[in-house]
């Protein structure tokens, strides 16, 4: 549900972070002492939002990233099949 081509997939990536960054802050303000420990989590929702929404951005990159034909039929020596014969 992360990974695609719709833009409903970078909404819900992002919709989903900042629900848990809101939860998190509020969890925040009602115990101080947390700080420094939630730090770190902060920076790991972001990234994993940053990571996703860069997938995101690829998915949708103009051209053909695989290039060629992927069955790499010049490498097979255009062989018949084994257990195949001409007649």
């Amino acid at each position: 549900m992360m990974y695609g081509r719709k833009q409903r997939h970078l909404y819900v990536v992002w919709g989903v972070s900042l629900l848990f960054l809101v939860g998190l802050y509020r969890l925040e303000v009602r115990i101080p002492a947390l700080h420094e420990v939630l730090l770190p989590v902060y920076w790991l929702v972001f990234g994993t939002a940053a990571v996703f929404t860069w997938r995101w951005v690829r998915s949708r990159a103009r051209g053909d990233r695989r290039g060629d034909d992927r069955r790499h039929e010049t490498r097979r020596g255009h062989e018949e099949p084994p257990g195949e014969t001409g007649s």
